[in-house]
């Protein structure tokens, strides 16, 4: 059984949850739960991938976990106040990177915690390289953006 079925047996005007003087029933629970899995498979989002989910404790939350784990996806919440999540953010939104070399007790809790996020089936079918050289990362980077630039010119992009 998938957890998201258990807001199914409900009658759509019974009380799911309250927040703050708000009552969400589970006919609006499902209702907002099927669009976000339709909002996952618009993005390609397949089942057994994870979906990092960054909410605090609010009804987004709960939709955002329930369409989630209805589409079949991994569900990973995330705590918006936590400083892993403020690195996450800061890498999305910065291209300006340090030269710093990572330490190794910083590199390996990283490592550690990407090992351990939940997997679908747990099947484990991640990977990862750390390339601190900057030659050689220099070296990956550019022959990334030749294959890149050669797919597009391959689809007419």
């Amino acid at each position: 059984m998938n957890l998201a079925q258990i807001i199914e047996p409900h009658p759509d005007g019974a009380a799911a949850f309250s927040f703050r003087g708000d009552t969400v029933t589970y006919g609006e629970l499902r209702r907002r739960c099927a669009a976000v899995r339709l909002s996952l498979a618009a993005r390609g989002i397949a089942a057994g991938e994870r979906v990092a989910l960054v909410f605090g404790a609010t009804p987004e939350f709960a939709v955002a976990y329930f369409g989630a784990l209805g589409s079949g996806a991994v569900a990973v919440p995330l705590n918006p106040n936590s400083p892993f999540t403020e690195v996450l953010y800061r890498r999305r939104a910065v291209r300006a990177y340090k030269a710093d070399v990572i330490e190794e007790h910083r590199l390996k809790k990283l490592l550690d915690a990407a090992v351990h996020a939940p997997t679908a089936r747990h099947q484990e079918p991640w990977q990862f390289v750390v390339v601190q050289n900057r030659e050689l990362l220099k070296r990956i980077s550019d022959r990334a953006k030749e294959l890149a630039r050669a797919n597009a010119a391959h689809h007419g992009n």
